[in-house]
């Protein structure tokens, strides 16, 4: 069990050694603060906050296309630097827009500062997203919930204070404290890039079905959150921060990390109270349904996350690819909700309450038909057949799905089936430890007993009935 400061933290060792999960925690807090700059439009009458999402989103699908050459250059620590220093630009662009009398001039500092802000969102999700990758799927759930939780916490302090001056001092800070720690870790990031492939279009295929789901979810949580008040919005922010506490001593208290099926049950529980809730009056009913939503999609982005993280662990994607597309369908499905939401207000209640009520169809067909527990294991449709002449990417790209009939088969448990994969993927022991969060001796025990259950006595034989191609060529 590791530590951070004199709280249990049920995630790998090796993250802690870094200031990454603080890290993390200071990224979320910026996407959470980002709309403070929303006040600023000054004489232009732009929306600084609208601008940045307009650039992050096709920049999403520019980094996805080019996934491979994404790669090198975000290993870049020049690259690195100006991207964050152009987003603490940014943020004092925008605020320096407030005094410019200039309609035209006042327009095109936004513009300049939204680039950077949008371009830093970016990067630092896919940056995040991609050392994710390189630890089990238990650790990164564990992991996104407690950074949701530091990050939540503070930015609900910030919000409920209506501590303006110090929402933007931070997003201005933030980038740079994240600059001066990146260095610290940049080594660990570069070893995660170094264990990804790029991403070759003719080996891979889009998973329509995480896609689809996260088009669902998002689309139906824009419509409830474009009802909300302005002045009200803040509120919903305690929905998402009181989902995060509960998920983090839950965590804590099974000792363990929340398993996604948990998340899984959570989000369509919440995102259905959210719906019942929209159709009520008043605006108590419209903040409690705007709170239940945020809390619902906390726990879709934790699970789709680390759902996706798992698969490009699994078999060796370039998560440039996985998480460029995700960002860009996620901003194209919350524009659309916003929008629908917008002509949707003008409609009578009626309307509503009939939107409503399909919403919540909508949303459970889609959960119990996209999602199933055989997915937890699988590539989610990622790999195209033509991948199958290479022979040691098909290896791993089947892998999952061979340990999980190899698990049934042979009678193992859930975690053999894990320690299986690894050792399958010729991960040491000590890796072992350090990506289940067990000891040494639980790992050994694991190992033995698979060992004993499979009829092999050591890893070569394991890895020939695996049936990896270079260890069955030397056994030929």
């Amino acid at each position: 069990m590791a530590r951070f400061g004199n709280t249990k933290v049920w995630v790998p060792g090796e993250l802690l050694e870094t200031p990454f999960l603080l890290g993390m925690s200071l990224f979320i807090l910026f996407d959470a603060l980002t709309p403070f700059l929303g006040n600023s439009s000054g004489a232009s009458g732009l929306n600084p906050v609208n601008c940045a999402e307009l650039v992050r989103t096709p920049l999403f699908l520019i980094v996805s296309l080019v996934a491979g050459r994404a790669r090198i250059l975000f290993r870049s620590p020049s690259f690195l630097a100006s991207v964050c220093i152009a987003a603490s630009a940014g943020v004092a662009l925008i605020l320096l827009a407030r005094f410019v009398s200039h309609s035209l001039v006042a327009s095109l500092v936004i513009v300049i500062g939204s680039v950077g802000v949008g371009a830093f969102w970016c990067f630092a999700l896919l940056k995040f997203s991609e050392l994710f990758t390189g630890v089990s799927l238990g650790c990164t759930v564990a992991t996104f919930v407690f950074c949701h939780f530091l990050g939540s916490a503070v930015a609900s302090v910030v919000v409920f204070a209506q501590a303006r001056v110090l929402a933007v001092v931070l997003l201005a800070a933030i980038p740079l404290v994240l600059l001066v720690w990146g260095r610290r870790f940049r080594g660990k990031l570069c070893a995660a890039a170094d264990s990804l492939p790029d991403a070759e279009s003719g080996r891979l295929r889009i998973p329509v079905r995480p896609y689809a789901l996260m088009l669902v979810t998002l689309f139906v949580a824009a419509i409830v959150r474009s009802h909300i008040p302005v002045d009200l919005e803040p509120a919903t922010y305690l929905g998402a921060f009181l989902c995060a506490a509960v998920l983090t001593i839950v965590m804590e208290a099974k000792r363990r990390s929340v398993h996604p099926r948990m998340l899984y049950y959570l989000t369509l529980f919440l995102l259905m109270v959210g719906l019942l809730l929209f159709t009520g009056s008043g605006d108590v009913a419209l903040v409690a349904a705007g709170g239940s939503v945020n809390a619902g999609y906390l726990c879709f982005s934790v699970l789709i996350m680390a759902l996706l993280c798992n698969v490009c662990r699994r078999y060796a994607i370039n998560s440039y690819w996985m998480f460029g597309l995700l960002g860009f369908i996620e901003r194209i499905s919350y524009d659309a909700g916003s929008a629908a939401g917008g002509l949707l207000s003008l409609q009578p209640d009626a309307v509503r309450y009939t939107v409503a009520f399909a919403c919540a169809i909508v949303v459970a067909v889609a959960f119990v038909t996209l999602l199933t527990e055989r997915d937890y294991r699988t590539s989610w449709g990622t790999m195209k057949d033509e991948s199958q002449a290479n022979p040691v990417a098909a290896y791993y790209q089947t892998l999952g799905d061979c340990c999980s009939a190899v698990s049934e088969q042979y009678g193992l448990t859930r975690r053999e089936e894990e320690v299986l994969l690894l050792l399958a993927q010729r991960k040491t022991l000590p890796d072992i430890e350090r990506e289940l969060y067990v000891s040494n001796s639980t790992a050994r025990t694991h190992c033995k007993n698979i060992y004993k259950k499979l009829g092999v006595h050591k890893r070569e034989e394991l890895l020939v009935m695996m049936g990896h191609p270079s260890v069955g060529e030397r056994a030929d």
